[in-house]
């Protein structure tokens, strides 16, 4: 088992890790947030969407929560330590691959079918309160706004695919659970057998 700081720097270096961001463009009722509440009693929340400006984007949080981070290496002598800011050549290429992703055009003979947790507690908002600069995000504790999903991805964007879909099927699992459920297969099966 590997601890957190172990997880977050091998999350820094995975462009799907960024590809897993909520997306940009994706028209939320609700948009997932990261809400700070400074000490000097303001709150600033930073959002995605379409009309959000750049210094308000959660993008711009993180890689700010992320400018001073820095790793030791294990068993290094004397010890080496490495900078591990937001890691900017994933972030371009996880932007590229999800701009290719958001409109993709697709033979009309092409069925698609979309199968999506709901029933479980997700994640949308980060609440953090006390802070005087953002480089504290990566230490401080905060509370989480959830709303539903597979606990992973929010039924609000699992419903509303960028590609249409011949048949949806919410289920009521968790994200490693949904292919496993018997109506997944089941809703599987009759779509390769052209039932729906």
């Amino acid at each position: 088992m590997i601890d957190g700081e172990d997880a977050k720097v091998l999350s820094l270096e995975s462009p799907a890790v960024y590809e897993l961001l909520p997306q940009e463009k994706f028209p939320w009722r609700l948009a997932p947030y990261i809400s700070v509440a400074w000490t000097n009693g303001s709150v600033q929340v930073f959002s995605e969407g379409p009309s959000v400006p750049e210094e308000e984007s959660y993008a711009y949080a993180i890689r700010e929560a992320l400018r001073n981070h820095s790793m030791t290496l294990p068993d290094s002598k004397p010890p080496v330590v490495l900078a591990q800011p937001l890691n900017e050549p994933c972030w371009r290429l996880s932007q590229a691959t999800r701009e290719l992703t958001a409109h993709p055009q697709l033979p009309e003979t092409v069925a698609l079918y979309n199968a999506y947790g709901v029933g479980q507690q997700t994640a949308l908002g980060l609440n953090f309160s006390g802070i005087n600069e953002l480089s504290e995000l990566q230490a401080a504790k905060f509370v989480m706004f959830s709303t539903d999903g597979d606990g992973t991805v929010p039924t609000e964007s699992a419903s509303q695919p960028s590609m249409p879909v011949r048949a949806q099927l919410p289920v009521k699992a968790d994200h490693m659970s949904i292919l496993m459920n018997e109506d997944t297969m089941n809703f599987m099966l009759d779509a390769l057998r052209e039932r729906i």
